[in-house]
This record gives C-alpha cells, sequence and structure tokens, in this order.
C-alpha cells in the first residue's frame, strides 16, 4: 500500500478522501479504507473517472469539494 497507516491514523485536520471509480493504480476500496482511519474523514467516490475527475467528471468533483470547504456533508 502505499499510505502509510500511522501517519494517516495521526492527521488532525479535516480531511476528504476524493477517489475515482476508474483508477487503474488503486481501487476505490483503496480510498475507502484510507478514508476509514483518518479520524473524521470524509470519503466521496466519483464513478466514471480516473486520474483527472477535475476534468473528467468536473461538475460532480467541484459539488463535492465545495460542499466539503463549505461544511455540507
Amino acid at each position: 500500500m502505499h499510505y502509510d497507516e500511522d501517519v494517516a491514523a495521526k492527521l488532525k485536520s479535516e480531511t476528504l478522501v476524493l477517489w475515482t471509480g476508474l483508477n487503474r493504480g488503486a481501487g476505490p476500496e483503496v480510498g475507502e479504507y484510507l478514508a476509514s482511519v483518518i479520524p473524521g474523514a470524509q470519503y466521496h467516490l466519483i464513478h466514471g473517472a480516473a486520474h483527472w475527475p477535475q476534468w473528467e467528471q468536473p461538475e460532480e468533483h467541484d459539488e463535492a469539494v465545495l460542499k466539503f470547504l463549505k461544511g455540507i456533508g
């Protein structure tokens, strides 16, 4: 795994784990797991996107990020 669980578990800032369904390097289960070890993290999966969700699914990407930044959801 590319992510150190011990480091992730110590994160204190609010975190959005934004993942994509077509990421060939690590599937959605990796993003979901990473969000589960970061205290209080939010997880959002963007289906139909791979490495560039801000270009592949811009509306969903922007909505998820804005909701997170505004503390909605």
